[in-house]
């Protein structure tokens, strides 16, 4: 079962967990990337690791086991990630 005193949200993520807990963990993790993002003087390789794996993480939630409402709200996180990879640019691309 997940953690959530752990350093890092996707450190709590397990896909044995019920799809709510993974859908909250998710949630967490996403805004978790956005704020380290938003850091001037953030790690951009690290911020495109978390990026990538909670992108993983999002496609192997399925929308089956959750309510109409979370289900709607997995695609804006999935979106948000979106924004938030295209926000670094490219992983090849170096930062100024």
């Amino acid at each position: 079962m997940a953690d959530f005193g752990d350093a890092d949200p996707e450190d709590a993520y397990d896909v044995g967990d019920p799809p709510s807990a993974r859908y909250v963990i998710l949630l967490l993790w996403v805004a978790s990337v956005a704020l380290e993002a938003a850091q001037a003087d953030h790690d951009r390789t690290r911020v495109l690791a978390r990026i990538q794996s909670a992108r993983w993480a999002a496609g192997l939630l399925s929308e089956a086991g959750l309510p109409t409402r979370a289900r709607v709200r997995l695609s804006a996180l999935r979106e948000w990630l979106d924004d938030l990879l295209a926000a670094e640019g490219p992983w090849w691309a170096r930062a100024t």
